[in-house]
């Protein structure tokens, strides 16, 4: 379905553009084979991925790591709701704190299991019900 891949090639999009600027401010090795491989397949990794790679690259721990990628997440889908709904900046902003009051629970169970997991069923039935839009107003 279009909106699958089309989600999938802005993830591997920007995750290629992070890793891309992460390692020209602050090269790193481990980094430069990730971007052969992407350059060699002409597909860059995931955004989770790549943010997980730039943190890795930083010594920035697991947990710390999931709670700063659920923030930009967040963050982003609260900016993108006040550009394109009817809600005002307080009540968009008590919308995200709410929010993110839950992320260090949600941090927490994610890196108690044995092996991570990415099972968005719910997800993709939402972009394959609108599977024709003609354009898209944000990548992220």
């Amino acid at each position: 379905m279009r909106p699958s891949a089309a989600v999938r090639r802005s993830s591997r999009a920007m995750g290629l553009r992070l890793i891309t600027t992460w390692s020209t401010l602050y090269p790193d090795g481990r980094l430069n084979r990730l971007l052969d491989l992407a350059r060699l397949r002409s597909l860059g990794p995931a955004l989770p991925v790549a943010f997980g790679c730039a943190c890795a690259s930083a010594g920035v721990g697991m947990r710390e790591t999931g709670a700063g990628f659920a923030y930009t997440r967040l963050v982003s889908t609260t900016s993108a709701a006040l550009r394109l709904m009817r809600i005002g900046q307080t009540d968009a902003h008590a919308a995200l704190a709410k929010a993110l009051g839950r992320v260090p629970m949600v941090v927490e169970a994610m890196t108690a299991r044995t092996r991570p997991e990415s099972f968005t069923p719910a997800m993709d039935i939402a972009a394959m019900a609108q599977q024709y839009p003609h354009s898209r107003l944000f990548r992220s």
